[in-house]
């Protein structure tokens, strides 16, 4: 059976994670930042009877990116149900996704390449990226990385 990167890592925030922990068993991983290619408004649509509704149903599970990145905050602490104390007690990890919502499904097909669709997501994005909560998840983006000149020489380079 084939399956991409859509199927079984919409993701791959995780896959990400757990690559690095294999590759640098003993360098913290300080930062994660996963940034999305577009969230969808939700729509409100009757169930589904029949194989047809358990086929949606496991299509629409495997490709939502979203699913992924509520457990890596709340593992991670800065989401869910680690809000409480904002930091996570298994990890000092921090996290931040970007992932501006797009519209309906249908709004934006996954092969778009019309200069005006394209233009219209650059705006979405501009203007996601302009709110005051995104603008301070990209300082402290900037603060860790700037703090960090040193990190290549975890590298063998």
């Amino acid at each position: 059976l084939y399956s991409d990167g859509g199927i079984i890592a919409s993701n791959p925030a995780a896959v990400a994670i757990h690559e690095a922990r294999t590759l640098f068993p003993d360098v913290p991983i300080e930062m994660v930042v996963s940034c999305g290619t577009g969230a969808f408004k939700e729509e409100k649509a009757p169930p589904r009877i029949g194989w047809d509704g358990i086929i949606g149903q496991i299509v629409s599970s495997a490709t939502d990116g979203e699913q992924i990145h509520h457990i890596l905050e709340d593992v991670l602490g800065q989401g869910g149900t680690a809000q409480l104390s904002h930091q996570s007690s298994v990890s000092k990890t921090r996290y931040y996704r970007l992932n501006p919502v797009v519209g309906m499904p249908n709004d934006f097909p996954i092969d778009e390449t019309g200069p005006d669709k394209l233009a219209e997501l650059s705006r979405i994005t501009n203007e996601y990226l302009a709110e005051e909560e995104q603008r301070r998840k990209l300082r402290e983006i900037s603060e860790v990385l700037e703090g960090k000149k040193g990190w290549a020489k975890f590298l063998n380079w």
